[in-house]
């Protein structure tokens, strides 16, 4: 019921720019459903604008998991690509992207 205006939120807060409020929101999203693809897509979107690409990898790993569906996911590959790119794999980021 709540989760997809939980998400919403979360999205409006990054677009605000408080990256805070949007991490609280994403993991209250975890904690009442851990297998919530787009949360985990969300806090990867995160962490590769903080440039901690580290992290990022390991959100979109844990919603991968959860759920083979996120694959179909547009964000998803986005961010997998600016991980990439921030862990100099530029041939990888681009194979991502065009694929």
């Amino acid at each position: 019921g709540l989760l997809p205006a939980q998400i919403l939120l979360a999205k409006s807060k990054l677009t605000q720019g408080d990256t805070d409020a949007a991490q609280r929101i994403l993991h209250q999203c975890l904690r009442l459903d851990p297998a919530c693809s787009d949360a985990y897509i969300l806090m990867a979107r995160i962490y590769a604008d903080q440039d901690q690409p580290h992290a990022a990898l390991q959100y979109l790993e844990h919603g991968l998991s959860h759920d083979f569906g996120v694959r179909k996911h547009p964000l998803y590959h986005l961010v997998k690509a600016k991980v990439k790119l921030q862990s100099r794999e530029l041939q990888e980021a681009a194979d991502i992207l065009t694929d």
